[in-house]
Protein backbone atom coordinates (compact mmCIF):
# COMPACT_ATOMS: atom_id res chain seq x y z
CA UNK A 1 0.00 0.00 0.00
CA UNK A 2 1.17 3.14 -1.00
CA UNK A 3 -1.28 5.86 0.26
CA UNK A 4 -4.20 5.47 1.98
CA UNK A 5 -6.38 3.07 4.64
CA UNK A 6 -8.75 0.46 4.01
CA UNK A 7 -10.34 -2.12 5.94
CA UNK A 8 -10.32 -5.74 3.88
CA UNK A 9 -13.10 -8.27 5.33
CA UNK A 10 -12.75 -11.97 3.53
CA UNK A 11 -15.77 -14.56 3.02
CA UNK A 12 -14.19 -16.07 6.31
CA UNK A 13 -14.94 -12.93 8.68
CA UNK A 14 -11.55 -11.86 9.02
CA UNK A 15 -10.61 -8.09 8.76
CA UNK A 16 -7.54 -6.38 8.40
CA UNK A 17 -6.82 -2.59 7.98
CA UNK A 18 -4.34 -1.78 5.80
CA UNK A 19 -2.28 1.31 5.30
CA UNK A 20 1.17 2.69 4.00
CA UNK A 21 3.97 0.19 3.49
CA UNK A 22 1.75 -3.13 4.30
CA UNK A 23 2.10 -5.61 2.24
CA UNK A 24 -1.00 -8.39 1.95
CA UNK A 25 -1.18 -11.62 0.14
CA UNK A 26 -4.47 -13.43 -0.76
CA UNK A 27 -5.03 -17.09 -2.26
CA UNK A 28 -6.13 -16.48 -6.09
CA UNK A 29 -9.89 -15.97 -6.17
CA UNK A 30 -10.15 -15.11 -2.47
CA UNK A 31 -13.34 -12.73 -2.26
CA UNK A 32 -13.23 -9.88 -0.58
CA UNK A 33 -15.00 -6.42 0.71
CA UNK A 34 -12.98 -3.19 0.53
CA UNK A 35 -13.88 -0.35 2.87
CA UNK A 36 -11.94 2.53 2.19
CA UNK A 37 -11.39 4.94 5.00
CA UNK A 38 -9.09 6.97 2.82
CA UNK A 39 -7.74 7.50 -0.89
CA UNK A 40 -6.10 4.45 -1.83
CA UNK A 41 -2.92 4.39 -3.95
CA UNK A 42 -1.86 0.80 -4.11
CA UNK A 43 0.95 -1.42 -6.55
CA UNK A 44 -0.49 -5.12 -7.12
CA UNK A 45 0.91 -8.02 -8.51
CA UNK A 46 -0.53 -10.94 -10.01
CA UNK A 47 1.00 -14.14 -10.02
CA UNK A 48 0.22 -17.78 -11.33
Amino acid sequence: MLEGKALITVDDGTSIEVKPGDIISFPMNTPSVWHVKETLKKMFVISM
